[in-house]
């Protein structure tokens, strides 16, 4: 089975199961943002199913030039069924680890990723963010999922944002979700 049917699938399953996988448009979009600017070492925070992470792997298919990809899930039973979709897909370069993101952040590399996509839990977004600042490359790329419909448990982010004026740009791929892009050069360095 092709990538792209496995994907399909993959999404149909999670629909019927109600797990919050991202939107194909929103899929479309970051792969465009992975594939323009080059990004190679990826940071994902929220795993689910795999979904998500593959539609990221899915960004330079071509196994050799697939990014590495380090995704990070909490729920014990989405982060094993996330491996065995990774493993059925042949995708080598993602290491799925499992545990509350706050506690292993922080045992990463500094400085090595150079793109990040946050779809965890919303009311700690700011968390993460300021968590993984040391984490990212000089020109990283930070994405957070569901900004538009989930406004109200991240407002603390907003603020957050706003009070430091750091430009951000919200992409509205799909009707309700909305995708936020920062850019780390533009993060304060503290």
């Amino acid at each position: 089975m092709s990538i792209t049917r496995y994907l399909q699938s993959l999404k149909r399953s999670g629909s019927v199961r109600n797990i919050p996988n991202i939107s194909e448009e929103n899929a479309t979009f970051l792969q465009q943002i992975i594939r323009g600017h080059a990004r190679t070492h990826i940071l994902e925070i929220g795993t689910a199913n795999g979904y998500s992470t593959l539609q990221l792997a899915n960004s330079f298919w071509d196994i050799e030039q697939m990014p590495d990809i380090t995704t990070i899930e909490f729920v014990w039973n989405m982060h094993l069924e996330a491996i065995h979709h990774f493993e059925t897909c042949g995708a080598k370069k993602i290491t799925a680890i499992h545990g509350d993101a706050s506690a292993v952040i922080p045992k990463l590399c500094d400085g090595y990723f150079d793109f990040c996509f946050i779809d965890a839990r919303k009311s700690k977004y700011l968390d993460y963010l300021l968590d993984v600042l040391p984490k990212l490359a000089d020109d990283a790329i930070i994405c957070f999922d569901d900004v538009v419909k989930f406004r109200s448990k991240m407002e603390n982010l907003y603020t957050f944002l706003d009070t430091k004026k750091i430009p951000y740009h919200i992409e509205m791929t799909d009707p309700d979700d909305g995708l936020m892009i920062l850019e780390k050069r533009n993060l304060p360095r503290e």
